[in-house]
């Protein structure tokens, strides 16, 4: 029909139990929620199962458990606030593939395309893509499919990077050397603290709990309430989920 869109926008179609963590520092668990990567909003459910959307900028760190078919648990971090890039702004979210002084980053993006079919009406359909940046000392870049880009980047341990590259023979084709690359950067620096704002919460000691509980997904409060200082109703406050 006029106006139907084919496939989604969202990463996950269903809604999934999260942790944020808002832009003042608060955290919420057991929440659920969708990322919308067509607008890179978050999507909650308001009373009587109305579909609403968080303001943008509220929200700047999630983490949630993906179960594949296999039945393995696999924690995700997603973050948003960093500086603007190409067509990427504060609001961005971005998955963190690699943690520590430096972050591997993955962007998803969804966009609306005209798809011809012979013998029908032209319909429209939602594509997704993918891109990869690294984050260090407040900097964004994105990532480009060479070693020397790396050795530029990781300067600071040009030596010991250039050596990985040639040892491990990295081509940088595809997200398994970008993970390996920046996951050895980052063990080169063993003093760095733990990155992820979700270590202080033990964040994925917590859900694990709350999957392993089986605790329904409802949220008992608006998710409009969280721009507030505290919710009234909760002992003590800001306990809402």
């Amino acid at each position: 029909t006029e106006g139907t869109v084919n496939g989604t926008p969202f990463l996950n179609k269903e809604w999934k139990l999260w942790i944020s963590r808002l832009k003042d520092g608060r955290y919420f668990e057991n929440v659920p929620l969708k990322l919308n990567l067509f607008n890179q909003t978050i999507h909650y459910n308001a009373s009587a199962g109305t579909e609403m959307e968080v303001a943008p900028g509220l929200i700047t760190g999630l983490q949630m458990i993906d179960t594949s078919e296999a039945g393995e648990k696999k924690v995700r971090h997603f973050y948003s606030g960093f500086k603007s890039i190409g067509n990427n702004d504060g609001n961005t979210f971005y998955e963190a593939i690699a943690e520590g002084k430096a972050h591997l980053l993955l962007c998803r993006k969804v966009r609306i395309a005209e798809v011809k079919v012979v013998g029908l009406a032209t319909q429209k359909e939602y594509q997704s893509s993918e891109e990869y940046y690294i984050s260090i000392d407040s900097t964004i870049v994105k990532c480009k499919k060479s070693g020397s880009f790396f050795i530029v980047l990781f300067a600071d341990k040009k030596d010991e990077v250039t050596k990985y590259i040639d040892d491990q023979n990295l081509k940088f084709r595809s997200e398994k050397d970008y993970r390996r690359i920046v996951t050895y950067y980052n063990s080169l620096w063993k003093s760095a603290p733990g990155s992820s704002p979700f270590n202080d919460l033990s964040a994925e000691y917590k859900l694990y709990r709350l999957y392993s509980a089986g605790i329904d997904p409802i949220s008992k409060h608006l998710f409009a309430r969280l721009d507030q200082a505290k919710c009234p109703s909760c002992r003590p406050p800001n306990q809402c989920f």
